[in-house]
């Protein structure tokens, strides 16, 4: 066994797909606007699919809209949570299926179809579940917001 000791190694890797839209904006500007959406979300897993009546574990869970975003006014948060095996687990809120006709199988794909697809200023389409009716909207991308350190 070998104990190398002093430190952890940490790799942090992006994909090329997306160095190909941000670099070319940094070098000709020194910065990049992210697509902003304004939401929390929760992957629909089997849990969040039982606690919420799903038919299955897919898409994903909005559990909070940021004010004065995108997504304020057409989607809905969850407002509530239940315990499922000592895990609270949110309940209500719209579930997002679908963007652009692309399917969104889960937050992270949510994720790497704005990085990769969208522009802040983007106007898309959204396929959401909301209660037992599946509903299509479009809505505006915003850019990200700056973190403040």
């Amino acid at each position: 066994m070998i104990n190398a000791g002093g430190g952890d190694n940490i790799g942090f890797a992006v994909s090329a797909r997306l160095a190909e839209r941000v670099v070319p904006a940094l070098i000709e500007s020194g910065s990049y606007d992210h697509s902003y959406l304004g939401t929390e979300l929760r992957t629909v897993d089997r849990l969040v699919a039982e606690a919420n009546d799903l038919p299955e574990a897919t898409g994903a869970l909005v559990t909070a809209i940021v004010d004065g975003s995108a997504a304020e006014g057409i989607l809905e948060p969850s407002r509530r949570t239940v315990e499922r095996r000592g895990e609270s687990i949110p309940v209500g809120g719209d579930v997002i299926l679908a963007m652009d006709g692309e399917p969104i199988p889960d937050r992270h794909a949510l994720s790497t179809h704005l990085a990769l697809e969208t522009s802040p200023g983007d106007t898309l389409s959204v396929r959401f579940r909301r209660d037992d009716e599946t509903i299509t909207r479009t809505l505006t991308l915003g850019a990200r917001p700056s973190v403040s350190r």
